[in-house]
């Protein structure tokens, strides 16, 4: 059966349209595979990227994440210990409550944008 076919019972089930389908598998909400390592590479100097180690002093893994962000600097390339480190900070971020800051981001998707129109801070 289609979400169509169940929203002719349940208009409700219309929500769900292009809402995401993401299965957790492990302790990561963000693995390896998901990231742009090219593009964070050369975005390692960004505001964003600032912003996320603005974090580091209150997280666990802070002090690794920012060890491996300065040494991802200076190559080019990410070692796998790298990505799994940066991968396990980012995760521990999207748990916060504090970290969604939209002044830092501003560029969205039209389903980011749709999504954030109904978010309830």
């Amino acid at each position: 059966m289609t979400l169509e076919q169940k929203a002719q019972s349940n208009p409700d089930i219309r929500k769900l349209y292009g809402a995401p389908f993401i299965y957790l598998w492990g302790e990561f909400l963000i693995s390896p595979n998901d990231i742009d390592w090219k593009a964070f590479r050369q975005a390692a100097d960004s505001p964003l990227t600032e912003y996320l180690s603005s974090f580091a002093g209150s997280q666990e893994n802070g002090p690794e994440f920012t060890a491996a962000l300065e040494e991802i600097k200076k190559q080019d390339y990410v070692a796998e210990y790298q990505k799994n480190t940066v991968c396990s900070y980012l995760s521990q971020l999207l748990k916060r409550e504090d970290f969604w800051d939209p002044s830092v981001f501003t560029q969205h998707s039209p389903a980011m944008t749709e999504l954030l129109a109904n978010l309830v801070y």
